[in-house]
């Protein structure tokens, strides 16, 4: 059992102050930015964030900008980019656009986000496109099942490849002990959120957040070191028989796995519908500013 030094009170409060710290930030040091709404991404939405002695974990956010009309008639390209704090911690920006395809596409670092309890956001229209989205946050998890599962695969098999590579934020880790922790925690998650997918029929929402007693476990992979040999063992079998699942689970579901193209279409316009409003506003404010 991890010995948390927040209570889990501590641990929402926490998580907001910094949420909102960031969004001051942002709205501080780059006010060109058409923020819709923040969310946190991560070890949060998982209850996997831990406060040790040892170990501190960080708040990443996810932050969703709307074009302008200048941006959409130049062709400009869709903004994304990463923030850096001095915590390291990471304030990553993104249009909406490519928010919108990267549910699409099923990727559930993205899907995770519209589940999350933890957002930030400003202005009614705003809050409703949340809402409208996390309303049929079941929906979008769906819209293609056959390219979930692969994409739940490749999580896996790319956090594999990362086990013992020497990337910059784990180069001495690796040097050290072999092995970067963090990454097998995560193979060693995806894996039992698979199990519960495939074997239990659960859908993505309800395993997020695992078991208490699988939870401790990953918590203990999460902030200790243990044989580098028997760790990448282990990872080679949670990642062969993840493969094995998914494929049989694809194979016996495949005349159900169909693209919803109806969600695909009530997604484009709900997020065309804010754009479109968002851009009139704009427009209606630069008139008014013209006219002072």
């Amino acid at each position: 059992m991890i010995n948390n030094l927040k209570t889990p009170k501590e641990i929402d409060a926490y998580i907001y102050a910094d949420m909102q710290n960031k969004w001051d930030w942002l709205k501080n040091n780059h006010p060109e930015l058409d923020v819709i709404f923040m969310i946190a991404k991560g070890s949060m939405n998982y209850n996997m964030m831990v406060f040790t002695e040892n170990y501190q974990s960080d708040v990443d956010v996810e932050v969703i900008i709307c074009p302008t009309l200048d941006q959409i008639i130049r062709g400009d390209d869709m903004i994304y980019t990463t923030y850096v704090m001095k915590d390291n911690s990471h304030v990553t920006v993104r249009d909406i656009r490519i928010f919108k395809n990267l549910l699409f596409k099923q990727n559930l670092a993205f899907l995770e986000l519209l589940h999350s309890k933890y957002f930030l956001v400003v202005g009614d229209n705003e809050k409703e496109l949340l809402k409208e989205l996390q309303d049929m946050s079941d929906e979008i998890d769906k819209i293609d099942q056959v390219r979930f599962f692969k994409a739940l695969k490749g999580m896996m098999l790319e956090k594999q490849k990362a086990l013992t590579y020497p990337y910059p934020n784990q180069k001495k880790e690796i040097e050290k002990y072999g092995y970067a922790r963090k990454q097998f925690h995560h193979i060693e998650r995806i894996y039992y959120m698979m199990l519960e997918m495939v074997c239990e029929n659960k859908p993505y929402k309800d395993v997020l957040i695992l078991h208490e007693a699988t939870r401790n476990d990953l918590l203990d992979f999460k902030i200790n070191h243990y044989d580098k040999d028997g760790i990448i063992s282990l990872s080679d079998y949670m990642c062969n028989k993840a493969d094995k699942y998914i494929n049989l689970h694809l194979e016996k579901n495949s005349d159900n796995f169909k693209v919803n193209e109806i969600t695909k279409s009530k997604v484009e316009n709900i997020i065309y519908t804010y754009i479109k409003i968002n851009i009139y506003t704009q427009i209606i404010k630069e008139i008014k500013g013209g006219c002072d």
